[in-house]
């Protein structure tokens, strides 16, 4: 039974401490992923508006650059958290370059 109790302890331990490390990046890619649906609608609608206002584009053809332009936004919404670096809680700011890393 305290066998059971101690591998229960253990993986406790484990889930809190992936929780807390990958906490703030499940979050902010959450917050990315919402902002950018809504920025490709708003981009989407917008656009929409423009070409049809000008006249000059059919409407079928304003349809599809927005729809175009809304998952263009959605792509690269979906790849940036992937390309962003890690957020650690514990890490320090960036330093610029040392001086005596500079070839002369």
């Amino acid at each position: 039974m305290e066998e059971m109790e101690q591998q229960a302890n253990i993986v406790m331990e484990q889930a809190i401490t992936l929780i807390t490390s990958y906490g703030l990046s499940v979050i902010g890619a959450i917050a990315i992923l919402v902002i950018g649906v809504f920025l490709s609608r708003r981009a989407q609608s917008v656009l929409v508006k423009i070409l049809k206002r000008s006249g000059h584009v059919d409407d079928m053809l304003s349809s599809f650059f927005g729809s175009l332009l809304r998952y263009l936004v959605l792509a690269i919404t979906i790849i940036s958290p992937f390309s962003a670096p890690p957020v650690s809680p514990s890490a320090s700011p960036c330093k610029g370059p040392s001086r005596t890393s500079r070839q002369v």
